[in-house]
């Protein structure tokens, strides 16, 4: 059962009391509610600039190469492995690609 502490805006309601924050929302819903467990923390903004490292099987060798692209919510699941925030983390996990093969 959802109650006031399982909403997102919690912390800054101004409609439950400190009395009341255990209100059953099965029984008074709010407006206002939306689901702490449902909010997803991105690692930044959609659109932002990303550092994706590519790679390519080529004359006998896989190629490795540092591309620029915008951030997507596909990404997510790449993030620290092919996809990177910075250009020197990038630039640090090709390095370990050329180096371990």
């Amino acid at each position: 059962m959802k109650t006031c502490k399982d909403c997102n805006h919690f912390d800054v309601c101004f409609i439950v009391k400190e009395d009341d924050e255990e209100k059953n929302l099965k029984n008074s819903p709010c407006k206002h509610f939306k689901d702490k467990h449902l909010v997803l923390d991105l690692p930044c903004e959609i659109g932002k600039t990303v550092f994706i490292i590519g790679s390519k099987y080529r004359h006998g060798r896989i190629e490795h190469w540092i591309n620029t692209g915008k951030f997507k919510l596909s990404d997510i699941e790449k993030l620290g492995k092919t996809v990177f925030l910075s250009p020197e983390k990038a630039k640090q996990a090709l390095k370990e690609m050329q180096t371990n093969g």
